[in-house]
């Protein structure tokens, strides 16, 4: 996959997880999960991380890559905030 690709594909899932409720979010990273999508030459995997969890807000890191070796080493990753009064930044 090129690198335009994985970033189209990472800003889908980065706003999916940016439109889930705060609480949701926050349990469900207990853990940081890790999955992939796509089948054959177009898998790609991606991991979302609670870096933060303040009374102000979330801080959500996601992350993509392909399984290439450049990617693998250094994927490329975003992150967003979701504040408590609804505020979201990406």
């Amino acid at each position: 996959m090129t690198e335009a690709q994985l970033r189209e594909l990472l800003s889908k899932e980065t706003l999916a997880w940016a439109e889930q409720e705060p609480a949701d979010i926050v349990a469900e990273l207990a853990k940081p999960q890790v999955y992939r999508r796509g089948t054959g030459d177009t898998w790609h995997e991606i991991e979302v991380s609670l870096l933060e969890a303040t009374n102000e807000y979330i801080h959500v890191k996601t992350s993509i890559h392909d399984g290439g070796l450049v990617w693998s080493l250094a994927p490329i990753t975003s992150s967003f905030l979701i504040y408590r009064d609804g505020r979201i930044e990406i």
